[in-house]
């Protein structure tokens, strides 16, 4: 069983910030205590505020990597839009185009076409299947156009429309 690449990348910072938690911070505090009245010590209380932010960090991180850890990438649907998922919409009036990739919320890059499985676009396009119509959507409206999956890439199978002949423009993220 593989991991996803967000468990991986969110252990990291996991334990990075547990080095800052439980070494770093502790020697700040006990140089900032060395320096007399704690009362109006302004670095002591800085660092017990960032003691606290860091220490919350890591408890939303070991949450959200516990939520995330019964996910792997035999788990991930196959022929259905879910994480993982390179989807191409096309408006069926135009023929313009545009691409999706479905993503956790820690990866969102709307630039880059990443779209969060729980936004609107990614609730309107879940387990949806090519060659699903995609129109009036909350997420998907574009005017009065209906927008149709014309290729799907999951995390562990691609098919494609056969006979499928590009049309209109294909821009990453971009609304159409």
């Amino acid at each position: 069983m593989r991991k996803l690449k967000i468990v991986e990348r969110l252990q990291g910072e996991l334990a990075v910030l547990r080095r800052e938690l439980n070494v770093e911070l502790p020697k700040v505090i006990e140089e900032a205590r060395a320096h007399g009245d704690l009362k109006e010590n302004a670095e002591y209380h800085a660092a017990k505020e960032k003691q606290g932010v860091v220490a919350a960090r890591v408890g939303a991180l070991e949450a959200r990597i516990q939520e995330l850890s019964m996910y792997t990438i035999s788990s991930i649907p196959r022929d259905v839009v879910g994480y993982g998922s390179i989807v191409e919409l096309e408006d069926l009036d135009s023929g313009d185009s545009v691409t999706y990739e479905m993503v956790f919320a820690e990866e969102v890059d709307v630039s880059q076409g990443r779209v969060s499985l729980t936004s609107p676009v990614g609730q309107a396009l879940l387990k949806r299947e090519e060659g699903d119509e995609a129109g009036g959507e909350q997420g998907l409206r574009s005017r009065d156009h209906g927008r149709g999956i014309v290729a799907l890439i999951t995390a562990g199978a691609t098919r494609q429309v056969p006979g499928r002949r590009r049309t209109g423009t294909t821009r990453p993220g971009r609304r159409i």
